[in-house]
C-alpha cells in the first residue's frame, strides 16, 4: 500500500498559464478608467471606496522604476520557484514587489476564499513598522488590518491581514511553531540566505581546548561599508538554563535605574536601598519585586530614579519566555521565597548559564577571569561593599582599566558541581584558581569515598 506526502501549496500552485501582468493590466485599467469617469472605485480588500489620497499615493507609485519592470518581474516569479531582485534605494522593492505578490497570487487564486499571506522581512524593528504603515497608505487600508506588522513583544495583525512586514527574529519565532508556515505562502527575505532542512540540533557552547589559530591581517580588517551580518545565536542565549527568569531580563534592558545629575546623591541613596549583599542581580530582582508590590506606578519609579519603560519592557521579556515555555511544555520550577535557600538556588541557576564568565580574585588584589587570565577590577556601579572570592559577570567593560560588570557572587564548591564539564582541570592555564579548583575537586572526592563507605 503506497503512501502519498503532502506536498505544501505554494505561490505558483495557484498561478495559471494565462498571463499574470495581462489581468493585472485590465484589473488596473478597469480602476483606472472608474477614476476616470469620476465614480468611486472598491477597495478589493476592505470593500469600501477608495479615497482621494489613494489615488494621489498610486500616481507617485507609477513612477518608482520598479513599477515599470512590473510585468517583466512576474513572469519572471512565474517561471523561476527562487528569485534574486536587486534594486538601488529608493527604487520601491521593499514596498512595491509585496504588493505585486499579492495582487498575483489574488487575482489568480480558484478559492477566493482561501486564507493567504504574503510575508516580508526586515532587518530593523523600525523598518517593519514604518514600511508596513507606508504599504497600508498605498493600499488605503488600515494599519493592522489588512496589512499589519509583527515585532518583538508587538503584534499589529489581525484574521484580515494578507500583507505582514516582520523582523528575521519574528519569522523565526514562527517557523518554531508552524515550520511548514501555513499562514504565509511566500516570505520575502532582506538577505538571499538558503536552508537545506529544517531540525533540532544541540551544540557545544563551550571549546574544550583554548583554540588560537593564526590569521592574516587582510582577514582582520574590517571593511568600510561592509554590514552584512553572519549567522549567530543571540548574545544573551547563555541565560537559557536559568531557573527563575525574572532575574535575567534586566540584563536586556539598559539604564534600568536612571541616574540624573543634578540628584547623583539621592539615587545612589534610592539604589542602595534594593542593594543585597550578593551582587547585581540579586539587587535587580529587589527591584522587580517592589515595582510589582507598587503596581507598576510610575511615580513610585520616579521617585525612586527607576526607569518605568526600561523595567515594563523587561516584565514583557519575563511574560514571554514564561508563554515560549509553556508553548514547549517546560515546566516552571521557581524557588518558593520562604525557603532559606531561596537566593542561593537563583545564584546557583544563574552559575548554570553563565558558568564561563567566572573570574577569580587573586593575591594581589585584582581579579583574574578564567581560563583566559585577562586582570580585571569590579565596575565601580557594583553593589558590593566587599570582594569576594568567585564571581560570574555578565559584562566585560574595556576603559582606561579592565572592568567586569554586573557580578553575582559564587562559590567555588559551585563550579564542581554544576559546570564540571567545562572546569576540565587537564586544559585549565596555570594559576591562583586552577590551585584553588585542584582542592575543591580533592575535596568532592573525599566526600564521594566517604558516603560510598557509610553505604
Amino acid at each position: 500500500m503506497g503512501t502519498e506526502r503532502k506536498r505544501k501549496v505554494s505561490l505558483f500552485d495557484v498561478i495559471d498559464e494565462t498571463s499574470v501582468s495581462a489581468k493585472l493590466l485590465k484589473s488596473n485599467g478597469a480602476m483606472s478608467n472608474n477614476n476616470n469617469e469620476g465614480s468611486t472605485s472598491i477597495n478589493r480588500w476592505n470593500g469600501k471606496p477608495y479615497s482621494q489620497r489613494y489615488f494621489e499615493i498610486l500616481q507617485k507609485r507609477k513612477n518608482l522604476p520598479v513599477w515599470h519592470q512590473k510585468e517583466e518581474f512576474l513572469q519572471v516569479l512565474k517561471k523561476n520557484q527562487v528569485l534574486v531582485l536587486v534594486g538601488e534605494t529608493g527604487s520601491g522593492k521593499t514596498t512595491q514587489i509585496p504588493q505585486f505578490v499579492l495582487e498575483a497570487v489574488e487575482l489568480e487564486s480558484s478559492d477566493k476564499r482561501r486564507k493567504m499571506m504574503i510575508g516580508c522581512t526586515q532587518p530593523r524593528r523600525v523598518a517593519a513598522m514604518s514600511v508596513s504603515r507606508r504599504v497600508a497608505e498605498e493600499m488605503d487600508v488600515a494599519i493592522g488590518e489588512e496589512v499589519g506588522y509583527s515585532i518583538r513583544f508587538e503584534d499589529c495583525s489581525s484574521a484580515r491581514t494578507v500583507l505582514k512586514y516582520l523582523t528575521d527574529g519574528m519569522l523565526l519565532r514562527e517557523a518554531m511553531t508552524d515550520p511548514l508556515l501555513e499562514s504565509g505562502l511566500e516570505s520575502g527575505l532582506n538577505d538571499l540566505r538558503g536552508i537545506d532542512a529544517i531540525g533540532l540540533q544541540y551544540l557545544h557552547m563551550y571549546a574544550v581546548k583554548e583554540l588560537m589559530s593564526p590569521i592574516r591581517l587582510s582577514s582582520a580588517t574590517v571593511v568600510y561599508g561592509s554590514h552584512a551580518p553572519g549567522w549567530h545565536a543571540p548574545s544573551d542565549s547563555k541565560l537559557v538554563l536559568m531557573q527563575i527568569v525574572a532575574v535575567f531580563q534586566y540584563y536586556l534592558m539598559k539604564q534600568m535605574v536612571s541616574s540624573r545629575l543634578e540628584a547623583q546623591k539621592a539615587a545612589d541613596e534610592a539604589k542602595a536601598r534594593f542593594g543585597h549583599i550578593d551582587g547585581d542581580h540579586l539587587t535587580l530582582l529587589n527591584v522587580y519585586h517592589a515595582f510589582k508590590q507598587n503596581n507598576e506606578d510610575p511615580s513610585w519609579c520616579y521617585e525612586n530614579f527607576i526607569n518605568h519603560r526600561a523595567l515594563k519592557a523587561a516584565d514583557n521579556v519575563r511574560q514571554q519566555l514564561v508563554r515560549i515555555m509553556a508553548r514547549f511544555n517546560l515546566r516552571l520550577c521557581s524557588t518558593d521565597f520562604n525557603n532559606r535557600d531561596y537566593y542561593i538556588n537563583i545564584r546557583k541557576a544563574i552559575l548554570a548559564g553563565y558558568f564561563m564568565q567566572v573570574a577569580h580574585l587573586e593575591r594581589s588584589g585584582h581579579y583574574l577571569t578564567v581560563k583566559d587570565n585577562q586582570a580585571v577590577h569590579l565596575h565601580p556601579s557594583n553593589c558590593l561593599d566587599q570582594k569576594p572570592e568567585w564571581v560570574i559577570y555578565n559584562e566585560y567593560v574595556l576603559t582606561s582599566r579592565n572592568y567586569i560588570r554586573t557580578v553575582l557572587t559564587i562559590r567555588g564548591e559551585w563550579l564542581v558541581d554544576i559546570a564540571s564539564h567545562y572546569y576540565d582541570l587537564d586544559n585549565f592555564p596555570q594559576c591562583e584558581a586552577k590551585r584553588v579548583l585542584e582542592k575543591l575537586y580533592k575535596k568532592r572526592e573525599r566526600e564521594r569515598e566517604e558516603n560510598k563507605n557509610r553505604k
